[in-house]
């Protein structure tokens, strides 16, 4: 697969004796085509190995399918992920603030103490992912299917969840200061 990365910025001084080390890439403004492979938890671009923590910003993962990928501490913000497929994958600890997550769907996911602040997941499936201590905040959900979602310590402060439904999520010490929730329906089943 080919993913194109946008904002490409590499210090020299971070490379090892066989080539650069991807987990220390930052991204700036210019593009570049990578090659995109996995095995395992471990992703492989141009055949180096992207490990957990890496700085990934700004890349383009349109339409790609992960599955059992670690994503564990990556800084993923600013990226594309409209139409994409994750199963099995771990976001803990993750940043994916300011990304672009519409129409995308994540099955069995983690993201445990993730961040998607200001992020827009609208048409998102998120089929028996796992949300503790995830920040949603100010983040646009509008139309969101949550129907027993696990919502635990999760920060919806200024998120737009209007016509979300709720029916039946578990939702426990959730901040919901200044959440948008016109035609949303609660936990309960009802109306907001």
């Amino acid at each position: 697969m080919i993913i194109d990365l946008l904002d490409t910025y590499v210090n020299r001084d971070d490379w090892s004796t066989v080539g650069p080390s991807f987990s220390c890439i930052q991204m700036g403004y210019s593009h570049l085509r990578l090659v995109f492979s996995t095995k395992g938890s471990v992703m492989n671009v141009n055949g180096y190995e992207i490990e957990p923590g890496a700085y990934l910003g700004g890349a383009d993962f349109r339409s790609l399918t992960f599955e059992s990928v670690d994503f564990e501490k990556c800084f993923l913000n600013r990226c594309d992920f409209r139409g994409a497929t994750f199963l099995n994958c771990n976001f803990r600890a993750c940043k994916m603030n300011s990304s672009n997550l519409t129409d995308s769907k994540f099955v069995e996911c983690d993201f445990s103490t993730a961040q998607l602040r200001g992020s827009l997941l609208s048409g998102v499936e998120l089929n028996t992912s796992s949300f503790k201590n995830v920040d949603f905040s100010i983040a646009t959900m509008a139309s969101l299917d949550l129907r027993g979602v696990m919502l635990d310590e999760v920060n919806f402060k200024q998120t737009d969840l209007r016509g979300s439904n709720l029916t039946g999520a578990s939702v426990v010490g959730v901040i919901w200061s200044n959440a948008k929730l016109d035609g949303a329906i609660s936990p309960d089943g009802i109306a907001y």
